[in-house]
């Protein structure tokens, strides 16, 4: 490995730790929870996509995940993130929850060890099964928060994604087009429970079977919101859409259904190009490391 590459690795790490020691520090809740348990290391976790910043702890109570929510969502939201996490984790379809504060800045999980899922896994059709049986449970469970879901739907978050990146673009007259015609969409059955960002990152494969991870878009939305984000993330074919919705509905999926998908799975696609377009921009203006 290049050294001068190693040595912003390792100084990335450092500061990593360092922020989650001052947010300790100035989170009373957090520090007082977590002098009940010995800390011997802090790692981060780096990768993925999450507006969140992950934490690995060992601790005298065993091996767990420090959350550290993003603030830029409302407290009503991240409320919601914890209470959909803790629900996942008590029907064994994630993580269990540890600890979180009141203020819902902070949550903690027990580490899992597992892996991404990749496209390559769900070739094998128990696999693939599996993924969409979890997803099915998933959006039953949920059914248990509807006082607390907020509609966040597909729809919603390509709206959002335009305005936030219209500030990049020198010549909006192509936003304006999108956006027209994202407007004129209809959601079908938009009161439904959804995890708002199913791919592989976001599903732990482990040993035993799998995890779902990361509620930061719990909501509700069209339940084909997460099929279309599973058609599209794990570049699904024709064939095995007809298989994702026949095992999800429990029966051959008629033209209509295959339509509906194919709409959602377009906006999945469009939402995650526009964001990727907006992390880009959000790195660029971050100030550079030297060493």
């Amino acid at each position: 490995m290049d050294t001068k590459y190693l040595k912003i690795l390792l100084l990335g790490f450092c500061l990593c730790a360092d922020v989650l020691a001052q947010e300790w520090t100035e989170s009373p809740a957090l520090s007082a929870y977590l002098k009940l348990h010995q800390v011997f290391s802090i790692t981060p976790l780096v990768g993925g996509e999450s507006n969140d910043r992950l934490f690995k702890l060992r601790t005298g109570g065993g091996v767990w995940v420090v959350r550290a929510l993003d603030q830029r969502r409302s407290l009503k939201k991240r409320r919601l993130v914890c209470e959909a996490t803790k629900l996942m984790g008590e029907k064994n379809l994630g993580p269990k929850v540890i600890w979180h504060d009141d203020s819902y800045e902070f949550l903690i999980t027990e580490f899992i060890e597992g892996r991404p899922l990749t496209p390559e896994d769900i070739q094998d059709p128990k696999i693939f099964q599996k993924l969409i049986f979890l997803v099915k449970e998933a959006h039953v469970a949920l059914g248990q928060l509807t006082s607390s879901l907020e509609t966040y739907s597909l729809k919603d978050r390509v709206l959002q994604r335009l305005k936030e990146i219209a500030s990049y673009v020198v010549d909006l007259r192509e936003l304006t087009n999108v956006r027209s015609v994202v407007e004129k969409i209809t959601i079908i059955n938009p009161y439904n429970f959804s995890h708002g960002d199913i791919k592989g990152e976001n599903i732990l494969k482990t040993q035993t079977g799998l995890f779902l991870i990361d509620w930061g878009d719990v909501g509700f939305s069209s339940i084909y919101d997460d099929l279309a984000s599973i058609s599209f993330h794990f570049s699904l074919d024709e064939d095995r859409e007809n298989r994702l919705l026949n095992l999800y509905f429990g029966h051959p999926p008629g033209e209509e259904a295959l339509k509906i998908l194919k709409l959602h799975k377009w906006l999945a696609e469009l939402q995650y190009r526009l964001w990727c377009m907006r992390k880009k921009q959000e790195e660029a203006r971050k100030p550079a490391i030297y060493v």
